[in-house]
C-alpha cells in the first residue's frame, strides 16, 4: 500500500515522490485514510496529487496542498463548437423560466452531437487499426468495449471544454461586477453583452451562477444524467436575485 511504501527509507536515503493519478476518484476510505498520511507525513517526502476535478477531494486535503496549475488547456472549448456555446449563452430569452428550459435543450443537443462525433472518430479509428494489421489476424484491433471507452474519454474531454467555456463567460461577467477592468475579459468578443449582464447582476448573484456551473459539471462527472443536471442548472443560471 501507499501508506507503506512511503515510510520505508529512500534509495541513498534522497527525496521520495507519491505520484497520486486521478486523485479525485479515491473513495471516502481511502481519502481518509491518506488524509492521516498527509497529517503526518514522512520526512524528505513530497506527495503529487493529480486531478482535473480539485472540487471533488476532501477538502481536509485541499487545505494541506499548495494548488499548482499545470494544464495547457487555459482557454474555451474553440473553434464553431465556442461560437455555439456562446451563441446559446447570448441569447437574452435565458433569462426567463422558458428560456432557461429552453437553453438547457439547446445544450443537450450540442452535447449529443459531441457525442455522437467521438464515437464516429473512435469507430473510424478502431477500423484503421484493424486494416493495418491485415483481416483475420489474430486480436485483429481493439474490441466493442476499447472502442466505446475510447469514445467516452474523447466525449468527456469535449464536454470538459464546453463546461470551461460556458464558466469562463460566468466568470467574466462576475469580473466585472467585481469592479474589474474590461481588459481582464476572456471574452472580447462580447463584451458589450457581458458589461450591460453585469450592470444588472449582483455580486451574490454572479458569485453563485460561477459555482452553479462548477456543480453541474461535477455532477456530469459523477454520471447523473446529463439530461437532469442541465435543467436543473440553466434554470439556476436564470433565477432571479
Amino acid at each position: 500500500t501507499l501508506q507503506e511504501r512511503v515510510y520505508r527509507t529512500a534509495f541513498e536515503g534522497g527525496w521520495k515522490a507519491c505520484v497520486l493519478a486521478g486523485a479525485d476518484c479515491m473513495q471516502d476510505p481511502a481519502a481518509n485514510a491518506f488524509l492521516k498520511t498527509l497529517e503526518e507525513p514522512p520526512p524528505r517526502t513530497v506527495f503529487l496529487l493529480l486531478t482535473d476535478s480539485p472540487q471533488r477531494l476532501l477538502p481536509t486535503i485541499i487545505s494541506r496542498c499548495q494548488v499548482l496549475e499545470v494544464s495547457a488547456r487555459e482557454g474555451g472549448v474553440g473553434g464553431e463548437t465556442e461560437a455555439l456555446v456562446l451563441g446559446i449563452l447570448a441569447d437574452e430569452a435565458g433569462g426567463t423560466m422558458a428560456g432557461a428550459r429552453m437553453r438547457a435543450e439547446k445544450f443537450r443537443g450540442l452535447l449529443k452531437a459531441l457525442k455522437d462525433t467521438a464515437t464516429a472518430e473512435a469507430r473510424e479509428e478502431a477500423k484503421a487499426e484493424r486494416g493495418a494489421l491485415g483481416e483475420g489476424t489474430e486480436g485483429g484491433g481493439p474490441d466493442a468495449a476499447t472502442v466505446d471507452a475510447r469514445a467516452g474519454a474523447r466525449y468527456r474531454e469535449a464536454r470538459m471544454r464546453v463546461m470551461r467555456t460556458v464558466l469562463l463567460w460566468y466568470r467574466d461577467i462576475l469580473v466585472r461586477v467585481c469592479g474589474g477592468a474590461a481588459e481582464m475579459l476572456y471574452y472580447q468578443s462580447h463584451r458589450d453583452m457581458i458589461e450591460g449582464l453585469a450592470r444588472k447582476t449582483s455580486y451574490r448573484a454572479a458569485r453563485g451562477r460561477v459555482v452553479a456551473v462548477t456543480e453541474m459539471y461535477d455532477r456530469m462527472e459523477r454520471n447523473v444524467p446529463e439530461k437532469a443536471v442541465l435543467h436543473a442548472a440553466f434554470v439556476k443560471l436564470a433565477a432571479p436575485e
